[in-house]
């Protein structure tokens, strides 16, 4: 490999904590200071649940504490399914709300040291709090959302770095893939988040490393695939869509497998290695199923999300699924995620490594990417761009570890400087401000001048809604139904509807959902906070 071995081989153990440290503390320094959305809020009831009371059941968030009721019938319940015993449940998997405990177990020991300390820095009438919003409450919520994230982040920089060394990368090219995920994609501004996609991420991308050790015959390699049976079998359990991610990778183990026995390997010894995932990967998800019938009273591979009222549909068109995702100006993947530019790139530079690793990483993801491209709800709701992918933002990074091995000359230095830049400044964009709040008060909220422009009047949604289809330019036949509710569709589609036009409006009004800068920079809540109909 030409230029890599002017390189130092491997990053010293110095090297890899500055990189964790680095990685870590900079994505805490963007937390908002508490959950933004109901399903973290699920996510972290379970987490306390389970760290203080060893249950996974949860009080639904439509519960009155006050009166001791449910405020809806139990079917009508968010995400929250009830159990043959009369518990109720949220629809999420239990590792990351049990990797969570050490959290929970810390923040419950010192709220008497820093929950009034930490209250100064929130504002009461902020608005999307499921709670009743003590101090002690805002701070448990907040150390979880603070630092497990971050602490996903800081070992997916590493497992980065890590799987960037087996692909023959020395020390600053490892770093620096690692480095461009960190900071020049949605792995920053969704590290603020408590969802699971970067928990996921994370697993894949282990995963990865170790198709690829096996592969590429890296010492260790005749271990690798128990190793990857480990990260496939603990993935199934902290999101239902992880399936998709290990039969992806295990296509392409198979693959590589069948090519091994046509190669003249005897066929046996070339399925075995394939064997040993697959079937570890498959008893973890049987062994979920049976977690499942013991709290849910029935197997369900949807864990609860066929109990929404929209189910479960993989409804839209993919074309229009693939836009969405790609290109749209509301959640397009290349638009919130620049330095995504310079993993594809890479992948189009190296040799027998490079082949390796873009068919483990493209293609083991494939499945799971055309998957949610033709899911229902492919945007992901209101969230800092296309969520339901955070999940192949590192593989593809992995491109860039190709890029940057060897000299670089002064035209590709500036390039890729400059593709960093504008992603890192795009995520602290998407760090400003808080997505749901964009969705209440541009969407939400009466046009009475106090507010932000509201696109549409009662009774147009309908109406708009209906300009949304597809239909065949020659004979006029309708193809599809609406892309996208309205006003959801201006969202996506409308750039002046975006967010990327309305968050410095949101910041003239006063808000601000970077907890660190409320506290260096103090001022009074938006008065148009809690004053809605």
């Amino acid at each position: 490999m030409s230029g890599a071995t002017q390189e130092p081989r491997c990053p010293s153990v110095r090297q890899r904590i500055a990189l964790f440290l680095l990685v870590f503390f900079a994505h805490t320094l963007i937390t908002p200071g508490h959950l933004t959305s109901p399903d973290e809020e699920l996510m972290f009831r379970m987490a306390e649940s389970m760290a203080l009371r060893g249950s996974s059941s949860i009080r639904p968030i439509e519960w009155d504490a006050e009166q001791g009721r449910l405020l809806v019938p139990p079917e009508a319940t968010f995400a929250t399914r009830q159990g043959a015993d009369g518990r109720f449940f949220a629809q999420y998997l239990p590792l990351q709300p049990l990797l969570s405990a050490p959290l929970v177990w810390g923040a419950h020991a010192t709220e008497g040291l820093f929950a009034e300390w930490f209250a100064e820095g929130t504002w009461p009438s902020m608005a999307h709090q499921w709670h009743t919003g003590t101090p002690a409450e805002f701070y448990h919520r907040a150390v979880v959302a603070a630092f497990f994230n971050p602490l996903v982040s800081g070992a997916t920089a590493l497992a980065l770095a890590w799987v960037a060394g087996l692909l023959g990368a020395g020390a600053r090219a490892r770093t620096g893939t690692a480095l461009l995920w960190a900071f020049a994609t949605i792995g920053f501004a969704h590290a603020r988040t408590y969802f699971t996609e970067p928990l996921a991420q994370l697993f894949a991308v282990l995963a990865i490393g170790e198709l690829l050790r096996w592969r590429l015959a890296r010492p260790g390699a005749e271990r690798a695939p128990l190793r990857m049976a480990a990260w496939l079998s603990l993935g199934v359990w902290v999101r239902v869509d992880f399936p998709l991610i290990a039969a992806g990778l295990l296509a392409v183990m198979a693959w590589w497998s069948a090519l091994d026995a046509r190669g003249g390997k005897a066929v046996r010894t070339a399925l075995v290695p394939v064997a040993v995932p697959a079937a570890l990967s498959l008893a973890s998800f049987l062994l979920l199923q049976k977690f499942q019938l013991w709290r849910l009273g029935g197997i369900d591979l949807t864990a609860g999300y066929g109990d929404q009222s929209e189910g479960v549909k993989f409804s839209t068109p993919l074309l229009i699924g693939l836009q969405g995702l790609l290109f749209s100006p509301g959640k397009g993947l290349l638009f919130f995620s620049p330095g995504l530019l310079l993993g594809a790139w890479g992948w189009l530079r190296g040799g027998a490594e490079a082949k390796a690793a873009a068919q483990a990483a493209l293609l083991g993801m494939l499945p799971f990417f055309l998957a949610m491209a033709l899911w229902q709800n492919w945007e992901g709701g209101w969230c800092w761009g296309p969520r339901h992918i955070v999940q192949v933002h590192a593989p593809i990074m992995l491109g860039a570890a190709f890029l940057l091995r060897g000299p670089l000359g002064a035209a590709r230095r500036l390039t890729v400087s400059t593709i960093a830049a504008v992603g890192l400044a795009v995520q602290l964009y998407g760090a400003w401000q808080s997505p749901l709040e964009f969705f209440t008060e541009y969407f939400n909220t009466p046009a009475d001048g106090e507010y932000l422009t509201v696109p549409y009047r009662p009774g147009e949604e309908a109406v708009i809604a209906g300009v949304n289809v597809v239909t065949d330019a020659t004979t006029g036949r309708r193809l599809a139904a609406s892309l996208m509710p309205a006003p959801l569709s201006d969202s996506l589609y409308v750039p002046q509807h975006t967010q990327w036009a309305v968050y410095p409006a949101m910041a003239a009004l006063g808000y601000n959902d970077l907890y660190w800068w409320r506290r260096l920079f103090p001022r009074e809540s938006p008065d148009r906070w809690g004053q809605r109909p």
